[in-house]
Protein backbone atom coordinates (compact mmCIF):
# COMPACT_ATOMS: atom_id res chain seq x y z
CA UNK A 1 0.00 0.00 0.00
CA UNK A 2 1.47 3.55 -1.07
CA UNK A 3 1.71 5.46 1.78
CA UNK A 4 1.31 9.66 1.79
CA UNK A 5 4.15 11.82 2.63
CA UNK A 6 4.15 13.23 5.59
CA UNK A 7 6.34 16.43 6.93
CA UNK A 8 5.83 17.82 9.99
CA UNK A 9 4.48 21.32 9.79
CA UNK A 10 4.62 24.06 13.22
CA UNK A 11 1.54 25.69 13.87
CA UNK A 12 1.04 29.03 13.82
CA UNK A 13 0.39 31.25 16.48
CA UNK A 14 -3.65 31.72 16.89
CA UNK A 15 -5.30 34.71 15.81
CA UNK A 16 -8.38 34.69 18.01
CA UNK A 17 -9.41 32.92 21.36
CA UNK A 18 -11.56 30.60 19.16
CA UNK A 19 -8.27 29.40 17.64
CA UNK A 20 -6.62 28.95 19.92
CA UNK A 21 -9.40 26.39 21.58
CA UNK A 22 -9.96 25.00 18.16
CA UNK A 23 -6.15 23.91 18.02
CA UNK A 24 -5.92 22.80 21.00
CA UNK A 25 -9.05 20.30 20.75
CA UNK A 26 -7.73 19.29 17.66
CA UNK A 27 -4.48 19.00 19.42
CA UNK A 28 -5.73 16.54 22.18
CA UNK A 29 -7.91 14.58 19.89
CA UNK A 30 -5.10 13.87 17.34
CA UNK A 31 -3.27 12.43 20.35
CA UNK A 32 -6.21 10.36 21.56
CA UNK A 33 -6.33 9.25 17.56
CA UNK A 34 -3.21 8.25 17.39
CA UNK A 35 -2.84 6.16 20.68
CA UNK A 36 -5.82 4.21 19.36
CA UNK A 37 -4.40 3.82 16.22
CA UNK A 38 -1.34 2.33 17.58
CA UNK A 39 -2.68 -0.87 18.32
CA UNK A 40 -5.58 -1.45 15.43
CA UNK A 41 -4.00 -2.16 12.44
CA UNK A 42 -7.26 -1.28 10.78
CA UNK A 43 -6.87 2.24 11.22
CA UNK A 44 -3.01 2.53 10.64
CA UNK A 45 -3.17 3.57 7.21
CA UNK A 46 -5.94 5.77 7.28
CA UNK A 47 -4.13 7.39 10.23
CA UNK A 48 -1.31 8.31 8.15
CA UNK A 49 -3.49 9.86 5.52
CA UNK A 50 -5.20 11.54 8.05
CA UNK A 51 -2.02 13.40 9.70
CA UNK A 52 -1.59 14.53 6.63
CA UNK A 53 -4.35 16.50 6.50
CA UNK A 54 -3.57 17.64 10.09
CA UNK A 55 -0.14 18.93 9.29
CA UNK A 56 -1.89 20.63 6.26
CA UNK A 57 -4.66 22.28 8.10
CA UNK A 58 -2.76 23.31 10.90
CA UNK A 59 -1.06 25.80 9.08
CA UNK A 60 -4.71 27.10 7.99
CA UNK A 61 -5.55 29.76 9.45
CA UNK A 62 -9.28 29.49 8.79
CA UNK A 63 -11.69 28.58 11.76
CA UNK A 64 -14.27 26.60 9.89
CA UNK A 65 -11.64 24.58 8.29
CA UNK A 66 -9.88 23.74 11.89
CA UNK A 67 -13.34 23.35 12.80
CA UNK A 68 -13.66 20.36 10.42
CA UNK A 69 -10.63 18.93 11.34
CA UNK A 70 -11.79 18.67 15.29
CA UNK A 71 -14.56 16.67 14.03
CA UNK A 72 -13.56 14.36 11.64
CA UNK A 73 -10.91 13.36 14.50
CA UNK A 74 -13.68 12.64 16.88
CA UNK A 75 -15.64 10.70 14.75
CA UNK A 76 -12.04 8.93 14.32
CA UNK A 77 -11.87 8.31 17.83
CA UNK A 78 -15.36 7.29 17.91
CA UNK A 79 -14.79 4.87 14.89
CA UNK A 80 -11.42 3.34 16.46
CA UNK A 81 -12.89 2.61 19.78
CA UNK A 82 -15.95 1.02 17.96
CA UNK A 83 -13.47 -1.61 16.05
CA UNK A 84 -11.04 -2.08 18.87
CA UNK A 85 -14.32 -3.28 20.56
CA UNK A 86 -14.91 -5.61 17.56
CA UNK A 87 -11.46 -6.91 17.57
CA UNK A 88 -11.83 -7.93 20.86
CA UNK A 89 -14.68 -9.91 20.75
CA UNK A 90 -13.22 -11.75 17.06
CA UNK A 91 -9.93 -12.38 18.76
CA UNK A 92 -11.54 -13.96 22.44
CA UNK A 93 -13.83 -16.29 20.07
CA UNK A 94 -10.96 -17.18 18.27
CA UNK A 95 -8.78 -17.57 21.32
CA UNK A 96 -11.61 -19.46 22.90
CA UNK A 97 -12.23 -21.89 19.89
CA UNK A 98 -7.84 -22.52 19.30
CA UNK A 99 -7.73 -23.55 22.65
CA UNK A 100 -10.62 -25.98 22.61
CA UNK A 101 -8.72 -27.54 18.96
CA UNK A 102 -5.04 -26.92 19.84
CA UNK A 103 -4.75 -27.83 23.39
CA UNK A 104 -4.30 -31.28 23.58
CA UNK A 105 -1.21 -30.60 20.99
CA UNK A 106 -0.10 -27.59 22.87
CA UNK A 107 0.36 -29.77 25.92
CA UNK A 108 2.23 -32.30 24.48
CA UNK A 109 5.16 -30.34 22.87
CA UNK A 110 7.30 -30.05 26.02
CA UNK A 111 9.33 -33.79 26.63
CA UNK A 112 8.02 -33.45 30.55
CA UNK A 113 4.78 -31.68 30.06
CA UNK A 114 3.41 -28.37 31.54
CA UNK A 115 3.62 -26.98 34.53
CA UNK A 116 1.24 -24.91 36.24
CA UNK A 117 1.18 -23.62 39.79
CA UNK A 118 -2.18 -23.05 41.69
CA UNK A 119 -3.19 -21.12 44.56
CA UNK A 120 -5.00 -23.94 46.29
CA UNK A 121 -4.79 -26.94 48.01
CA UNK A 122 -6.08 -29.32 44.96
CA UNK A 123 -8.60 -30.88 44.32
CA UNK A 124 -10.24 -28.25 46.25
CA UNK A 125 -11.13 -24.46 44.74
CA UNK A 126 -10.24 -25.29 41.20
CA UNK A 127 -10.73 -22.49 38.90
CA UNK A 128 -10.16 -19.16 38.64
CA UNK A 129 -10.43 -17.34 42.12
CA UNK A 130 -9.23 -19.97 44.61
CA UNK A 131 -8.28 -17.14 47.41
CA UNK A 132 -11.38 -15.50 47.13
CA UNK A 133 -13.55 -18.62 47.48
CA UNK A 134 -11.23 -20.42 50.66
CA UNK A 135 -12.04 -17.31 52.70
CA UNK A 136 -15.76 -16.47 51.84
CA UNK A 137 -16.04 -20.70 52.73
CA UNK A 138 -14.38 -20.18 56.23
CA UNK A 139 -11.56 -22.16 55.53
CA UNK A 140 -9.00 -22.10 58.01
CA UNK A 141 -5.85 -23.41 55.29
CA UNK A 142 -4.92 -22.79 51.81
CA UNK A 143 -2.14 -23.44 49.57
CA UNK A 144 0.01 -23.80 46.14
CA UNK A 145 -0.36 -26.75 44.26
CA UNK A 146 1.87 -28.05 41.86
CA UNK A 147 0.52 -29.39 38.75
CA UNK A 148 1.07 -31.18 35.20
CA UNK A 149 -1.14 -29.36 33.02
CA UNK A 150 -3.80 -31.48 30.85
CA UNK A 151 -7.14 -30.62 29.15
CA UNK A 152 -9.13 -30.19 32.09
CA UNK A 153 -9.71 -27.40 34.69
CA UNK A 154 -6.73 -27.51 36.93
CA UNK A 155 -7.53 -31.60 37.36
CA UNK A 156 -3.51 -32.45 36.63
CA UNK A 157 -1.48 -34.52 38.84
CA UNK A 158 -0.16 -32.47 41.70
CA UNK A 159 3.83 -32.71 42.25
CA UNK A 160 4.28 -30.74 45.16
CA UNK A 161 2.12 -29.21 48.06
CA UNK A 162 2.56 -26.82 50.48
CA UNK A 163 -0.45 -25.20 53.03
CA UNK A 164 -0.41 -22.57 54.80
CA UNK A 165 -2.69 -21.04 57.48
CA UNK A 166 -5.61 -18.27 56.16
CA UNK A 167 -5.43 -15.53 59.30
CA UNK A 168 -8.97 -14.54 61.28
CA UNK A 169 -8.76 -11.12 59.28
CA UNK A 170 -6.45 -11.69 56.32
CA UNK A 171 -7.72 -10.42 53.34
CA UNK A 172 -7.50 -12.05 49.62
CA UNK A 173 -5.08 -9.32 48.77
CA UNK A 174 -2.81 -9.83 51.72
CA UNK A 175 -3.46 -13.99 51.46
CA UNK A 176 -2.89 -13.73 47.45
CA UNK A 177 0.80 -12.22 48.24
CA UNK A 178 1.59 -14.76 50.85
CA UNK A 179 0.94 -17.48 48.20
CA UNK A 180 2.71 -15.76 45.19
CA UNK A 181 6.19 -15.93 47.11
CA UNK A 182 5.37 -19.54 48.63
CA UNK A 183 4.55 -20.47 44.86
CA UNK A 184 7.93 -19.38 43.88
CA UNK A 185 9.38 -21.07 46.27
CA UNK A 186 7.21 -24.43 45.61
CA UNK A 187 7.91 -24.00 42.31
CA UNK A 188 11.83 -24.34 42.66
CA UNK A 189 11.69 -27.46 45.02
CA UNK A 190 9.11 -29.45 42.60
CA UNK A 191 11.42 -28.57 39.36
CA UNK A 192 14.42 -29.85 41.43
CA UNK A 193 12.33 -32.88 41.57
CA UNK A 194 11.34 -33.09 38.07
CA UNK A 195 15.18 -32.65 36.83
CA UNK A 196 16.25 -35.50 39.41
CA UNK A 197 13.44 -37.53 38.76
CA UNK A 198 12.28 -38.29 41.67
CA UNK A 199 8.74 -36.46 41.20
CA UNK A 200 5.72 -38.46 42.21
CA UNK A 201 2.51 -37.13 40.12
CA UNK A 202 -0.36 -38.05 42.41
CA UNK A 203 -3.49 -38.23 40.72
CA UNK A 204 -6.45 -35.89 42.15
CA UNK A 205 -9.67 -37.57 43.25
CA UNK A 206 -11.92 -35.91 41.13
CA UNK A 207 -14.87 -36.60 43.77
CA UNK A 208 -13.55 -34.28 46.21
CA UNK A 209 -12.94 -31.41 43.75
CA UNK A 210 -14.76 -27.74 44.82
CA UNK A 211 -14.79 -25.18 42.30
CA UNK A 212 -14.03 -21.43 41.94
CA UNK A 213 -15.42 -20.01 39.61
CA UNK A 214 -14.62 -16.05 38.44
CA UNK A 215 -15.71 -13.44 40.56
CA UNK A 216 -18.20 -10.97 38.77
CA UNK A 217 -19.76 -7.32 40.61
CA UNK A 218 -22.71 -9.69 41.67
CA UNK A 219 -21.07 -12.00 43.94
CA UNK A 220 -19.17 -8.85 45.73
CA UNK A 221 -22.96 -7.11 46.93
CA UNK A 222 -23.73 -7.77 49.78
CA UNK A 223 -27.13 -9.14 51.64
CA UNK A 224 -27.69 -7.40 54.81
CA UNK A 225 -30.21 -10.86 55.31
CA UNK A 226 -27.22 -12.83 56.16
CA UNK A 227 -25.14 -13.46 59.40
CA UNK A 228 -22.37 -11.28 60.14
CA UNK A 229 -19.89 -14.14 59.99
CA UNK A 230 -20.42 -14.92 56.49
CA UNK A 231 -20.23 -10.75 55.30
CA UNK A 232 -17.64 -10.17 57.27
CA UNK A 233 -16.04 -13.28 55.12
CA UNK A 234 -17.12 -12.06 51.76
CA UNK A 235 -15.57 -8.53 52.49
CA UNK A 236 -12.21 -9.53 53.12
CA UNK A 237 -12.71 -12.17 50.07
CA UNK A 238 -12.87 -9.17 48.26
CA UNK A 239 -10.56 -6.89 48.96
CA UNK A 240 -8.87 -4.80 47.61
CA UNK A 241 -11.24 -5.74 44.24
CA UNK A 242 -13.47 -6.13 43.19
CA UNK A 243 -14.62 -4.73 46.71
CA UNK A 244 -17.76 -5.81 48.58
CA UNK A 245 -20.22 -3.37 48.38
CA UNK A 246 -23.64 -2.16 48.94
CA UNK A 247 -25.94 0.48 48.28
CA UNK A 248 -26.76 3.98 50.23
CA UNK A 249 -29.23 6.54 48.90
CA UNK A 250 -28.93 4.24 45.18
CA UNK A 251 -25.44 5.20 45.34
CA UNK A 252 -22.67 2.29 45.37
CA UNK A 253 -20.71 1.85 48.47
CA UNK A 254 -17.68 -0.64 49.20
CA UNK A 255 -17.30 -1.52 52.39
CA UNK A 256 -13.77 -2.62 53.88
CA UNK A 257 -12.05 -3.90 57.30
CA UNK A 258 -14.88 -5.34 58.43
CA UNK A 259 -15.38 -7.94 61.64
CA UNK A 260 -18.68 -9.33 63.56
CA UNK A 261 -20.48 -7.93 66.15
CA UNK A 262 -23.21 -8.72 68.03
CA UNK A 263 -25.57 -5.78 68.36
CA UNK A 264 -28.69 -6.50 66.90
CA UNK A 265 -31.36 -4.72 64.61
CA UNK A 266 -33.05 -4.39 61.40
CA UNK A 267 -30.95 -5.95 58.16
CA UNK A 268 -29.16 -2.98 56.70
CA UNK A 269 -29.86 -0.23 59.18
CA UNK A 270 -26.64 1.92 60.59
CA UNK A 271 -26.50 0.87 64.29
CA UNK A 272 -23.90 3.23 64.97
CA UNK A 273 -21.29 5.70 62.54
CA UNK A 274 -18.33 6.94 64.32
CA UNK A 275 -14.89 5.80 64.19
CA UNK A 276 -16.72 2.54 62.30
CA UNK A 277 -19.67 2.01 60.84
CA UNK A 278 -21.86 -0.79 62.57
CA UNK A 279 -24.67 -2.18 60.28
CA UNK A 280 -27.28 -4.27 61.54
CA UNK A 281 -26.92 -8.17 59.62
CA UNK A 282 -29.61 -11.16 60.19
CA UNK A 283 -27.84 -12.11 62.77
CA UNK A 284 -25.88 -10.19 64.44
CA UNK A 285 -24.35 -6.61 62.72
CA UNK A 286 -20.89 -5.44 60.74
CA UNK A 287 -18.30 -3.83 62.14
CA UNK A 288 -16.72 -1.74 59.00
CA UNK A 289 -13.47 0.36 59.23
CA UNK A 290 -13.22 1.39 55.77
CA UNK A 291 -15.47 2.65 52.95
CA UNK A 292 -14.99 3.93 49.93
CA UNK A 293 -18.34 6.08 47.99
CA UNK A 294 -18.68 6.42 44.43
CA UNK A 295 -16.18 8.38 42.64
CA UNK A 296 -13.98 8.63 45.75
CA UNK A 297 -10.73 6.53 47.26
CA UNK A 298 -11.36 4.51 49.74
CA UNK A 299 -10.77 6.00 53.91
CA UNK A 300 -11.60 5.68 57.14
CA UNK A 301 -15.22 5.77 58.59
CA UNK A 302 -14.77 8.40 60.95
CA UNK A 303 -13.64 10.61 57.90
CA UNK A 304 -16.77 9.97 56.04
CA UNK A 305 -18.76 10.26 59.27
CA UNK A 306 -17.12 13.78 59.32
CA UNK A 307 -18.18 14.92 55.97
CA UNK A 308 -21.71 13.67 56.98
CA UNK A 309 -21.43 10.67 55.12
CA UNK A 310 -24.11 8.55 56.95
CA UNK A 311 -25.80 9.26 59.77
CA UNK A 312 -27.38 6.39 62.51
CA UNK A 313 -30.64 5.09 61.35
CA UNK A 314 -29.47 5.61 57.34
CA UNK A 315 -30.52 2.15 55.45
CA UNK A 316 -28.09 -0.01 53.43
CA UNK A 317 -29.11 -1.53 50.38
Amino acid sequence: MLMPPFRLQVMPHPQTPLQAALWACAGSLGLVFAYSCSYNLLLFAPALYLLQIYDRVLSSRSADTLLMLTLIVALSVAVGGVLDALRRAVLGRLGAWLEDRLRPEVLSVPRLGMINVHASLLPHWRGAAPVQHAILAGESQTGISIMQMEQGLDSGPVLHRVATPIGPDETAGALAGRLAELGAAALVDALSLVVAGLARPELQDGAGATFAPKIDRDSARLDWRRDAAALARQVRAFDPAPGAWTTLDEGPLKLFGAAAAGERGEPGSVLAADDRLLVACGDGALAVREVQPAGRTRLPVSEWVRGRGVAVGARLA
